[in-house]
């Protein structure tokens, strides 16, 4: 009875692990298809971010899994939330990817701490912008004393991130600017520090102005396929997997073409300069 019984056991267990098994070994053969089996010119815009999860791209970097788990969510911050509308942060023809961008770190960095400040800065998060804006515009004008601009048309990524400043010091961050040609384009360090990359980059469409600039993140890069992983203040809550190539020494990929470019056009970027920003 007991040999029965042990044998209905195993081979339920059994036939359990191969099911488990047959559903691993398919899952992870699609995760892997996502980065291999992309055309060199294309790109992924990955709809459902619980794919990014199951792939090994943020090794021990726990802030990028954060910011992926809130974009899992549908939690960051979009530059067309009607909230900022509402508020008057944005304006036609203006630009904002710069403190959307802080904006969604600062709240990963509180998921990943588990904050109490997390719940209420998510309900609040236009309010988070605007002091994120105003604090700008405080170290532009009094500690850098340079002109003012309205920061609504586009925030110069240097003028708050380039070291030390207010801006960043309230958001608990720190950052440095590197040298990516140094690095030889590798950001696979990424995955060793609880960190991400902000990035300007330009534009290479034809009906885009080659000098208009876009801020966005990089949460990690897979140096085998050649692909970034990126998240555009336009779309944040759905994460790009881009192909990327080098070009007379400058990093080339690119964006989602409906949010840029017309029918027939490719929506590269060349990137421009990198700040490194970790939690303090």
């Amino acid at each position: 009875m007991l040999t029965m019984r042990f044998q209905n056991i195993f081979k339920r267990y059994f036939i359990f692990s191969l099911t488990i098994f047959w559903f691993t070994t398919s899952h992870g053969t699609q995760c892997f298809d996502y980065l291999n089996q992309v055309p060199d010119n294309e790109l992924i815009l990955v709809l459902d971010a619980r794919k990014i999860l199951d792939l090994d791209l943020f090794g021990n970097n726990r802030l990028a899994l954060s910011y992926v788990s809130l974009a899992v969510e549908d939690r960051l911050l979009e530059q067309s939330d009607s909230r900022l509308f509402e508020e008057d942060l944005i304006v036609e023809n203006g630009g904002f990817c710069g403190p959307v961008c802080l904006t969604n770190i600062y709240l990963s960095k509180n998921r990943m701490n588990k904050s109490g400040a997390f719940r209420y800065w998510f309900n609040y998060t236009q309010d988070l912008v605007r002091e994120i804006l105003d604090k700008y515009m405080w170290h532009t004008g009094a500690i850098l004393k340079k002109e003012l601009h309205d920061p609504r048309m586009g925030t110069f990524l240097n003028s708050y991130l380039d070291g030390e400043n207010i801006v960043l010091e309230s958001l608990g961050l720190s950052s440095t600017i590197i040298d990516t040609q140094d690095y030889d384009y590798d950001f696979s360090f990424l995955k060793t520090n609880n960190a991400v990359i902000v990035a300007s980059v330009n534009f290479r469409s034809t009906n885009i102005p080659s000098q208009t600039n876009h801020a966005l993140i990089i949460l990690g890069v897979d140096n085998k396929s050649r692909k970034l992983i990126v998240s555009d203040p336009n779309h944040p809550n759905q994460i790009l997997i881009t192909p990327y190539k080098i070009e007379n020494g400058e990093l080339i990929f690119y964006l989602w073409n409906e949010n840029y470019v017309e029918e027939g056009d490719t929506s590269s970027v060349v990137l421009q300069s990198t700040y490194y920003i970790t939690v303090k």
